[in-house]
């Protein structure tokens, strides 16, 4: 439980500089937002695809 509340402590930080960079930078951040989206946006769909995906439980 302490990794996950860390983790989305760096994540809430990452996405507070993004927005002030992206106020400073709108159109160097607004690129940069695209690119990352059309690497990691088809990724994320298959792993949210694969996360509901029931488990398999043996025996």
């Amino acid at each position: 439980m302490e990794y996950l509340k860390k983790t989305l402590k760096n994540l809430g930080l990452l996405i507070i500089i993004s927005i002030i960079l992206l106020i400073i930078f709108p159109t160097q951040m607004s690129e940069a937002f695209n690119t990352l989206g059309a690497i990691f946006g088809p990724i994320l769909i298959l792993v949210l695809i694969v996360g509901a995906l029931p488990n398999k439980k043996s025996k």
